[in-house]
């Protein structure tokens, strides 16, 4: 599979990368009050009542392809991992540090049913985004990151992103 990536206007081969540009959290504040209620610093989001979210990097196993599908959601941390993560924000080396916990606070096309849900998610180093590895729930995010998608699937949900 191909697409055209919306940044850059060039052709890529394998699947595009969902991204959320705000936590849903900080998208659901009045545009009007946005500004002066969310601060946005490269992969962190604080919102003025002390809410620290993280942008981490969901990778779901597409069977038959070496090439994952990939998320960039939206991760809120427990108070005490953000006080952590946002230390820790510009180190170089960090990955023996965690993992953090959180949870997902963006609706994934083709697992909007997960939203909330409790995720561990790793550091890594050199300013890599932080990987979510493992997730505490039994639900759709628990199975696809066990036994992945089907192609199909993944197609299915990359049509409904470009829809978006």
């Amino acid at each position: 599979m191909s697409h055209r990536c919306a940044n850059c206007g060039k052709e890529h081969v394998g699947f595009p990368v969902w991204g959320a540009a705000l936590p849903d959290s900080a998208a659901e504040i009045p545009a009007e009050e946005r500004e002066q209620r969310v601060e946005v610093d490269g992969d962190i989001c604080q919102i003025d009542d002390g809410t620290t979210f993280v942008l981490a990097r969901l990778e779901i196993p597409i069977e038959g392809s070496e090439e994952p599908f990939r998320y960039l959601p939206w991760i809120e941390l427990t108070p005490e991992d953000a006080d952590l993560f946002v230390t820790l924000y510009q180190t170089r080396e960090r990955a023996h540090l965690g993992p953090l916990s959180g949870r997902l606070d963006n609706a994934l096309p083709g697992l909007e049913e997960e939203k909330g849900a409790e995720v561990l998610i790793y550091l890594r180093n050199e300013f890599q985004r932080p990987l979510i590895r493992s997730a505490f729930v039994r639900g759709g995010l628990a199975e696809a990151m066990r036994n992945g998608f089907s192609p199909e699937r993944a197609c299915e949900i990359q049509q409904s992103c470009a829809k978006e």
